[in-house]
């Protein structure tokens, strides 16, 4: 694709509503102006975010992000209402057979303590998204 960044691939999760939100494959593109006009383009604004690896098959995404929402509901943002959350899946990963590690990106709420301590304790990554 034209201006295409890397080769990973994602799933963008944002809210259109109240009650709503609207899932969007894509890859990252440097930039939209030579896009095909039937694509649309999904801006991703500045956020922290928690990564959470996911190694099993991804049609088990779903339930993955559950109870990672169960689990961190107080400091990620599992309703999108602060930016939307994605799915990123790398290089390694395999459309075909559905596996190879895939990563969840949820936007941290806004602050409200110690979310970078229980975020390392646990092994998952917090990270800046900057544009």
């Amino acid at each position: 694709m034209a201006g295409q960044v890397g080769s990973a691939t994602y799933g963008v999760c944002r809210s259109i509503g109240d009650e709503m939100v609207e899932y969007v494959c894509g890859v990252e593109v440097s930039s939209a102006t030579e896009l095909h006009p039937e694509l649309s383009v999904v801006p991703l604004p500045a956020q922290r975010c928690a990564v959470f690896p996911w190694r099993g098959h991804a049609a088990a995404i779903h339930r993955i992000r559950s109870v990672v929402c169960a689990e961190w509901g107080g400091l990620v943002d599992c309703d999108q209402r602060h930016g939307p959350g994605f799915e990123r899946y790398g290089d390694g990963f395999d459309h075909d057979a559905g596996t190879g590690g895939v990563e969840i990106w949820l936007p941290l709420l806004p602050r409200t303590g110690h979310q970078d301590d229980r975020a390392v304790a646990s092994g998952h990554r917090m990270l800046e998204i900057s544009r």
